[in-house]
């Protein structure tokens, strides 16, 4: 991708134009004349987050401080020879013609100084050299939207499966008053030879009234749950209610808004169609429902007479059975719930068996992330040795998987902050949910070291809340960064701030993949590195890639050989554009004498100064 020009409408910078060359370009100017607000407008015009939430909210503030209400900034790149515009107003969201566009590199001052000191922003120095990274992340964001809904569902699943074992607890009992029952009735029958007959007669009543009762319970859950899917269907015609009224004059907009509004219609014609058709097989089972009652009434009454008969015979015969029949249908119950629970069980095993395989893509996933940025930390440890050195590690930072536990642990009772690190050090999400979901309080007690009653409490709590964003929650490689000092390495988190800017911008230069636009690099840093190694490294990239600067240090633009040199001005209450060019021009020269040496007469002294010295 090439920056090709920057336009500004309204603000600060307004009727802003700016032109950039394919090589290095070098945004100079007094302080306070918008160097920065230039950076942060590309920043915001192409879309390019900050490296934490809050810088990201800074810099957003920032450009639309200098666009003001009604500013927009319109930016021409160039991607595999064809010119493309992005546009985004002060009060965009986001810009517009982005969706395939390669992002560039864009750092702060401030980012410059802390990213080496930030684990995130470590990781996102190394993924820059990839172009595939965003692909990598938006198939871990896919994959961790499918376990969050998958375990969603598995919870519903389980309180039905919950719900169907509170029906099924009294069977042990139900069978056991039914086997005192019928002995007591055999009693009965061996003692009168002429009840058998009834009796014959009322078994077989009985049970054409069992299998009634089962077929009634299907079809009552079968209701159940047809209207529940009526329920979530009519919510979500009830958001399709709202079509798009267009109060624009542009036939582009009508049209999308026509288009928009016809999509509207097919969907809310198809969601009406399959609410019809669940209320039609809502009323045929409703239906047959009403036969299957009116049929259980019928039995019912034959079943009375027969009993009416017996009990002419034996009162106690006749309470034996009118018993016995009502023990009988709640078992035939307890058996229509038994199915239930038995189905909701296989369910919930195949949703499990699910999860399990989206952690293993994610699993598979974090194992590619990490063989990619090893290779770039081998390529970067050779080109950087021996002043910086890169170690990674792989899946070694669990801060959010720890803070994830903590967070769903919250509420439980439980004393947890003194045993989760312990926990998350030592188990993997997947191997967690295993733990959880089988119940295997034994074994986790044995790999966490805790008492099995603790281990107990946890496990069964954690299985009675939705773990979705905790198994989905991010592990990190670990990365160190080290600076050759006086022939030892030390960690970057010991560096001085000219120390941490050194190693981050060593390794920022070396990748001539993107783009790369940074506010004053040169800050905090000593004049050998900057001679050294900044101009080396910023003269190589301009012969492959695009870089834009600003600064205040006169060797980058004139050592660098910039092929665009951008001197911005001020009147106060607009910047502009005094001079552009390259560095060979007598208005940039004059430019960069005045700016950045202190005036022609400055710059003689000091050249007078080192001629004397060299002499």
């Amino acid at each position: 991708m090439l920056i090709k020009r920057l336009r500004v409408e309204e603000g600060f910078f307004n009727l802003l134009d700016l032109q950039f060359s394919q090589g290095l370009n070098v945004l100079v100017g007094g302080r306070g004349v918008g160097k920065t607000s230039v950076i942060e407008l590309l920043r915001f015009g192409l879309g390019v987050s900050n490296l934490s939430d809050s810088a990201s909210r800074e810099s957003t503030a920032h450009a639309v401080s200098i666009l003001q209400s009604s500013g927009r900034v319109v930016i021409d790149v160039e991607v595999n020879g064809q010119t493309l515009t992005v546009t985004r107003s002060a009060s965009d969201a986001a810009p517009s013609n982005i969706t395939f566009l390669p992002k560039p590199i864009i750092f702060s001052q401030k980012e410059i100084e802390t990213v080496s000191l930030n684990s995130l922003g470590k990781l996102n120095l190394i993924d820059s050299f990839v172009s595939n990274a965003g692909y990598e992340n938006q198939q871990a964001n896919q994959v961790h939207s499918e376990v969050k809904s998958l375990y969603a569902n598995l919870m519903n699943v389980k309180r039905e499966l919950d719900e169907a074992g509170d029906h099924t607890f009294k069977k042990d009992e139900l069978m056991r008053q039914e086997a005192e029952l019928i002995s007591q009735q055999k009693g009965y029958e061996s003692k009168n030879a002429s009840m058998a007959s009834s009796q014959a007669q009322y078994s077989m009543l009985e049970k054409e009234l069992v299998e009634i009762e089962v077929d009634i319970n299907h079809s009552s859950y079968l209701v159940q749950v047809f209207e529940s899917r009526v329920a979530q269907l009519s919510s979500l015609m009830s958001k399709n209610s709202n079509q798009f009224s267009n109060a624009s004059q542009s036939t582009r907009v009508t049209n999308l808004y026509s288009l928009a509004n016809d999509l509207i219609d097919q969907e809310t014609s198809v969601v009406s169609d399959l609410i019809r058709k669940n209320r039609d097989f809502i009323a045929k089972v409703q239906s047959d429902l009403t036969n299957l009652f009116q049929s259980k009434s019928n039995l019912e009454e034959k079943a009375r007479s027969y009993r009416g008969e017996i009990s002419k015979i034996t009162e106690n015969a006749g309470v034996v059975l009118s018993r016995l029949s009502q023990v009988r249908t709640q078992l035939s119950q307890v058996s229509s719930w038994e199915q239930v629970a038995t189905s909701k069980a296989e369910q919930l095993n195949v949703i499990y068996d699910q999860i399990q395989l989206k952690l293993g893509e994610l699993a598979n996933l974090r194992t590619e992330v990490f063989n990619r940025r090893l290779e770039v930390v081998n390529e970067l440890n050779k080109s950087l040795n021996p002043f910086v050195k890169i170690e990674i590690r792989p899946s070694s930072d669990q801060s959010n998987y720890t803070e994830a536990l903590k967070l769903a642990l919250k509420g439980s009772g439980l004393r947890y902050n003194e045993i989760v690190e312990g926990i998350t050090s030592k188990i993997h999400p997947q191997w967690l949910f295993y733990y959880v979901f089988a119940s295997k309080y034994e074994e986790f007690a044995s790999m966490v070291n805790m008492p099995l009653d603790r281990a107990t409490r946890l496990l069964s709590y954690l299985r009675d809340i939705d773990l979705g964003a905790l198994l989905t929650s991010r592990i990190d490689d670990q990365l160190d960064l080290y600076l050759l000092d006086k022939g030892s390495y030390k960690p970057v988190e010991e560096l001085s701030i000219g120390q941490r800017c050194t190693v981050a911008l060593s390794i920022i230069l070396e990748n001539k993949n993107r783009v790369l636009i940074v506010d004053q690099p040169e800050d905090h840093l000593d004049n050998e590195f900057i001679a050294n190694t900044l101009i080396t490294s910023l003269v190589k990239r301009a012969s492959v890639v695009q870089t834009i600067l600003s600064s205040h240090n006169a060797n980058i633009p004139v050592l660098g050989n910039a092929s665009m040199v951008v001197n911005l001005d001020s009147n106060g209450r607009r910047g502009f554009v005094k001079h552009s060019g390259s560095v060979e021009q007598d208005d940039i020269r004059d430019a960069i004498e005045s700016i950045m040496e202190g005036g022609k007469a400055a710059f003689q002294r000091r050249s007078n100064f080192y001629t004397r010295s060299l002499g």
